[in-house]
């Protein structure tokens, strides 16, 4: 009983990192000889959400809150730790702008976590300890009804963009 449970779980982790994998991209943007910043964004539609929601379930018998939109969860590092905060208004060191088919989405909520809770990183398995965790948060009228399939970080450091395919 106990090994076929264990087993269930392992199969359900496989399962699970390779669906994370494949809605997560990764830029890096080098300032001279160091990292200023490096990226690792998941884009958090409604599939990937249920998926998320079956693996919480299947670890502690509990699924994450209900949310509605899409999150775009940023694992984020650099040598300039002062440096890594992130706005859609270019107000802090790094300016965030995210777009669905060319188009410019409005409205991004960012939320930033220094320190990843113990559940995040069950979510997210290529969070490391260097790592920050910043969401940014879309209503579903932020693109127009359409999924964001693009990221774009600029700085005086250098840019990174990101791209996702269309779901």
């Amino acid at each position: 009983m106990i090994l076929s449970l264990a087993l269930a779980l392992a199969n359900d982790s496989r399962d699970y990192t390779r669906a994370i994998a494949a809605a997560t991209e990764e830029a890096r943007v080098y300032d001279g000889w160091y990292t200023a910043l490096l990226v690792r964004a998941t884009r958090v539609d409604g599939a990937l959400r249920a998926t998320q929601a079956e693996h919480v379930a299947a670890i502690t018998g509990q699924g994450p809150a209900e949310a509605e939109g899409t999150d775009l969860v940023l694992a984020v590092s650099g040598q300039f730790k002062d440096e890594l905060r992130f706005a859609g208004d270019g107000s802090t060191p790094w300016t965030a702008r995210v777009s669905a088919g060319g188009s410019p989405c409005r409205d991004i909520e960012v939320v930033t976590r220094k320190k990843p809770s113990t559940l995040d990183e069950a979510l997210y398995p290529h969070l490391t300890s260097w790592d920050q965790l910043v969401v940014l948060h879309l209503e579903p009228s932020a693109c127009d009804g359409r999924e964001p399939d693009g990221l774009l970080l600029t700085s005086a450091r250098g840019r990174a963009e990101l791209r996702w395919a269309a779901p």
